[in-house]
């Protein structure tokens, strides 16, 4: 099913001067060396900046699909028990990233927009469970979105053939 709503929210421009400032020291270790073993951790940086650019939410009929580069949970929407929007605490989670707080819960976050996401509590398939926030630039519409695809998955959904013939023949 094609996504209900779909939210990015990219690393600030510091995120990326820094990785870029690491680097620049690596490659100058490198020439003041004349060697090529300070480039070895490089490769690391760009796939750090590659991978952990942006965090994703997207919601379907189905499922919330989080993600933070290639990491977060896909949740059906079916065994979420509550959803809400509300401000993110970095303070909770010991700053931004993927962070465990004290309480068990998992956020997937990047500083900075207006420090808006989503809170879901949702059971595994254990029955545990489980806590996850995810910062997102449009955290009521997403909100809004989740609780809209749960109240649909509770209609029963019952098709009634509007010919009133049990096999579906119209000719009767």
């Amino acid at each position: 099913a094609g996504a209900v709503i779909h939210t990015r929210q990219a690393m600030p421009w510091w995120f990326f001067a820094l990785l870029g400032l690491a680097a620049a020291a690596q490659v100058g270790s490198a020439i003041a060396a004349a060697s090529l073993a300070p480039l070895v951790t490089f490769p690391l940086l760009v796939v750090v900046a590659l991978v952990l650019s942006h965090v994703r939410v997207t919601v379907t009929a189905e499922h919330v699909d989080v993600k933070l580069g290639l990491w977060g949970p896909r949740v059906a929407l079916s065994r979420i028990e509550r959803c809400e929007a509300r401000r993110y605490e970095a303070m909770r989670f010991g700053g931004w990233g993927i962070r465990r707080s004290l309480d068990g819960a998992w956020a997937y976050s990047v500083p900075g927009g207006a420090g808006e996401g989503v809170e879901l509590h949702w059971r595994d398939d254990r029955g545990s469970l489980r806590k996850t926030f995810v910062t997102t630039p449009r955290a009521a519409e997403v909100a809004l979105a989740i609780e809209q695809g749960r109240a649909a998955l509770t209609t029963t959904g019952v098709r009634v053939d509007a010919t009133g013939d049990a096999t579906g023949d119209a000719t009767g």
